[in-house]
């Protein structure tokens, strides 16, 4: 026995149905999101800056090792920096998650590099970045001033991460285990004007 006498009809097809069937509009929308998303890929040059010229300062350590690696490069990996400075400072104040941001730094400079790689076992330690992208009359600045403080022994590692009020706008956890490094962190966005 049949409990429904009727059959279920499909719904009916709207008038433009025939124009624009839905998966070539679905196509349609897909290609037009990665034509704006991408355009380097249509650009003979480099790209302007934006998402591509973000920089991003990399955090890495091995667990019982006594070395913390950092590395500072753009999310595109292709993107060649005008210049990247990083400054280290060591012997400096942190006493219950306070820190003494230190004055005088240690600095290396390069310049028309696609990353700046450094090493360091000093603990703590802070980092002062300043990466300058340009290209085709714009330019661009990323920066972060930030300490790190190393806690604990073999697994039970933990990298205690602090940013400075001059680069706000950088966001980093505040603490890491050493088994979940590397840790990106976005670098400040400082637009056409210097950082502090």
């Amino acid at each position: 026995m049949n409990e429904f006498p009727g059959t279920i009809g499909r719904r009916p097809r709207g008038r433009l149905y025939g124009a624009f069937p839905w998966p070539f509009v679905g196509t349609a929308v897909i290609l037009s999101a990665l034509v704006v998303l991408t355009p380097v890929l249509f650009s003979s040059g480099a790209p302007s800056p934006g998402f591509l010229t973000a920089a991003d300062l990399i955090v890495d350590r091995v667990t019982g090792a006594n070395v913390t690696h950092f590395y500072v490069r753009a999310v595109g990996s292709t993107v060649r920096y005008q210049s990247i400075s990083v400054g280290i400072a060591t012997g400096f104040a942190w006493n219950g998650g306070r820190v003494t941001f230190p004055s005088s730094w240690t600095w290396t400079n390069e310049s028309d590099v696609l990353e700046l790689g450094l090493n360091s076992s000093g603990n703590p330690i802070a980092l002062n970045v300043t990466v300058e992208y340009a290209a085709g009359g714009s330019v661009a600045y990323y920066a972060g001033v930030l300490a790190f403080d190393l806690a604990g022994t073999g697994s039970g590692e933990t990298l205690s991460i602090a940013v400075s009020p001059t680069t706000a706008g950088v966001f980093a956890p505040s603490s890491l285990s050493v088994g979940q490094l590397p840790e990106p962190i976005g670098l400040q966005d400082f637009g056409d004007r210097s950082p502090p």
